[in-house]
């Protein structure tokens, strides 16, 4: 019969040392950290691209931008709670509650949820109103 060799407890609580020249897991890798630089530039780079064209819009194309995302959250949450709750939920509250819940939810992104992000934004917002000429 061959005896197979098993690590000790204590050799699996002590590592090699750094010093062999092997990395211990693969976040110490050269290829990880050259790619993880290289991701985190790209990202860096993207969100400047959207800080900057955002800086370009005009102060109405901005509120509409603002409105367009809010409106898409709010209808995201109220499919997600739709989703959770429609499997028990009886037929005819099915037919009629979706389109209600999905109106009520367009609704209140448009005139609830977006103006309330505009007005917390205000600071980051052109600030021209009358004068839109970039």
């Amino acid at each position: 019969m061959v005896e197979r060799k098993n690590r000790s407890d204590t050799d699996r609580m002590n590592p090699p040392p750094e010093s062999s020249g092997k990395a211990r897991n693969i976040t110490e890798t050269e290829a990880w950290k050259s790619s993880s630089r290289g991701a985190k530039r790209f990202w860096v780079n993207y969100k400047n691209i959207l800080k900057d064209s955002f800086n370009r819009m005009t102060r109405q194309e901005q509120e509409d931008l603002i409105i367009k995302f809010a409106m898409i959250v709010t209808l995201g949450v109220t499919c997600l709670v739709i989703l959770i709750f429609y499997p028990v939920t009886p037929r005819l509250m099915r037919v009629l509650g979706l389109p209600v819940a999905l109106l009520v939810a367009w609704w209140a992104g448009r005139r609830i949820v977006g103006p309330v992000v505009i007005d917390r934004m205000e600071g980051m917002l052109r600030k021209d109103r009358d004068n839109d000429n970039y």
